[in-house]
């Protein structure tokens, strides 16, 4: 079964900021996947999930964040994490005006993970559930109180100003393509502005702090071995999640990119079988 795919851009209400979005819809949709890309990255490395839900009457939605891929704005640049939630808050409205009254699902990588839990924590609409995959509430190297206090000023005084992230691209998968192809994409960057870094950490800490606030099922699939991000940050989110319906699989022998790596189709099995079981009961309960 194929989709219906649409490019396309739209300008949010308070920035005037372009964002560029993709389109799959599915005939008879039952549910809908939107899903939010990590740092240096953009939505169109995401072509294994949609795959992942071909024949499964599943519309997917994705955006490249503000700063990355075909979006507008400074390269790995926020003055604040919440211009992230205020930008998927508007691109839901966009996709609700699409597609209304279907549950929405969101599937989330790294840095995108922070932002939907930070999302979650803070909004109160009803989504039916959220994936976070390999989520970056924690940095993966240690930081000394030295750097830390520098970068702080810095992001007082000069909030924009970048410098290269330092990526291990190598760390990224086992698969050595995917780190050639992720160095050769025009459309991924290394940069990271001092407002950005202090940003990333602060509320990286506050959905680990407020993830009781999570009023959705949620899903977290962590791979083992990644060195990108701490996955005991992962591990204590998903310990301080009070819902009913929260479900972790530790991937051993993962790096970070598990929807690249090597034995990929494992993380996107249980992606898929967990929204569409869910999705499942949802018209189940519709029904009664």
């Amino acid at each position: 079964m194929s989709f219906s795919k649409e490019f396309n851009y739209f300008t949010d209400r308070i920035d005037q900021f372009r964002f560029f979005y993709q389109k799959y819809s599915a005939n008879l949709a039952k549910q809908i996947v939107i899903v939010v890309h990590g740092y240096g990255e953009h939505s169109g490395r995401y072509q294994n999930v949609i795959n992942t839900f071909a024949g499964t009457n599943t519309s997917l939605y994705l955006m490249d964040n503000r700063g990355h891929g075909r979006s507008e704005g400074q390269r790995g640049h926020v003055m604040s994490f919440t211009q992230y939630l205020d930008d998927l808050h508007e691109f839901v409205r966009i996709v609700e005006t699409h597609e209304p009254r279907l549950p929405i699902f969101f599937v989330a990588h790294s840095m995108g993970a922070n932002i939907v839990a930070n999302y979650l924590t803070q909004r109160k609409d009803d989504f039916a559930g959220a994936v976070l995959a390999s989520p970056g509430f924690q940095i993966g190297v240690d930081i000394s109180k030295t750097k830390e206090w520098f970068a702080k000023i810095m992001s007082h005084l000069f909030p924009w100003a970048s410098i290269p992230s330092g990526l291990d691209i190598s760390m990224l998968s086992h698969d050595p393509q995917v780190s050639q192809m992720y160095q050769n994409d025009p459309l991924t960057h290394d940069k990271v502005s001092a407002r950005w870094f202090t940003e990333y950490v602060k509320f990286g800490n506050l959905a680990i702090r407020n993830a009781s606030y999570i009023r959705c099922p949620i899903l977290v699939l962590q791979g083992a071995e990644d060195h990108l991000i701490a996955p005991e940050g992962a591990r204590t989110f998903f310990q301080n999640i009070e819902h009913s319906d929260k479900t972790m699989h530790w991937l051993e022998g993962f790096y970070h990119e598990i929807f690249h790596e090597v034995e990929k189709e494992k993380p996107l099995y249980l992606l898929k079988e967990w929204i569409l079981q869910r999705s499942s009961l949802l018209s189940s309960a519709n029904l009664e």
